[in-house]
């Protein structure tokens, strides 16, 4: 049964050369720093130890004052934050270009530094209006996914008919087919178009953040040596279960014509057509 996918690229957090990642302002105007403890991480939503949102869940709740951070992910990709505990949390600001709200989905551009955070009883709230930028979600099923083992095979013949054969271990790669994604979560400059952004539920006006070939210039600042390893997850609806995943080729990485097999006039819709190596 073809379902709903996603990718994402991970983001790699080291530890801050002084001070720390994000200072904690609460409403009584006293704050805190904490820092989120050095890894790579991905946009997974399942409470793990590689998941971007339980690390901010667990640095905030190092400060003295806070006894319960949560986020939820909802299903149109935007993310809540919630805090609880001695004091109300009204400001969160990131001190480093290391990690930033940007990450989160709660800005577009890594110019912002900061977290407005609504004070509450029980719990403090902060409510991101974009996707985050390493996550990328068509929205719309895959009717492929087809996975294929490829070895290299060389061959020397001989005259009599024999030879000699050899076969070297190759990979797996996997072909998706993901037809009539809109063009809003394909191509940036529509975010500002009203009619586009309506075809996608739950999708904020502007969130360039959600376009494919946005994703790819996120992915871009990670090369320069190994092509990092991402995650492949069939069903958003179940995200805990992924597959490390390699973009399949350098036509994939330098534009989204690498990604599309043809696109119609509006372009209302762009279908899909790609290759992935499992890692």
């Amino acid at each position: 049964m073809p379902t709903i996918p996603a990718l994402s690229h991970p983001v790699t957090i080291t530890a801050p050369a002084s001070g720390n990642h994000i200072t904690i302002r609460y409403d009584d105007a006293s704050t805190q720093g904490v820092d989120i403890a050095s890894g790579t991480y991905y946009v997974q939503a399942d409470n793990s130890g590689t998941d971007l949102f339980e690390a901010l869940e667990t640095a905030l709740e190092t400060a003295s004052n806070i006894t319960l951070a949560s986020t939820v992910f909802s299903s149109s990709q935007l993310v809540t934050l919630r805090t609880r505990g001695a004091k109300d949390v009204d400001l969160l600001t990131f001190n480093t270009t290391i990690i930033l709200p940007y990450h989160f989905g709660f800005a577009t551009s890594t110019a912002t530094t900061t977290i407005t955070v609504t004070p509450g009883t029980p719990d403090s709230t902060a409510v991101a209006l974009y996707r985050p930028p390493s996550f990328w979600c068509p929205s719309t099923e895959d009717f492929d996914d087809l996975q294929t083992r490829k070895d290299v095979a060389v061959s020397q013949g001989a005259d009599d008919g024999g030879g000699v054969d050899d076969i070297y271990t190759g990979h797996v790669t996997s072909a998706h087919w993901i037809p009539e994604v809109f063009g809003v979560l394909i191509r940036n400059t529509l975010a500002s178009d009203a009619n586009h952004v309506a075809n996608v539920s739950g999708l904020s006006s502007n969130d360039t953040n959600a376009a494919l070939d946005s994703w790819l210039v996120s992915y871009h600042a990670l090369l320069g040596g190994a092509r990092p390893t991402c995650r492949w997850t069939p069903d958003v609806g179940t995200m805990a279960t992924y597959r490390s995943v390699k973009l399949g080729g350098v036509e994939m990485l330098g534009s989204i014509e690498g990604w599309i097999e043809e696109t119609n006039d509006a372009p209302l819709f762009h279908d899909l057509r790609f290759t992935l190596a499992e890692a």
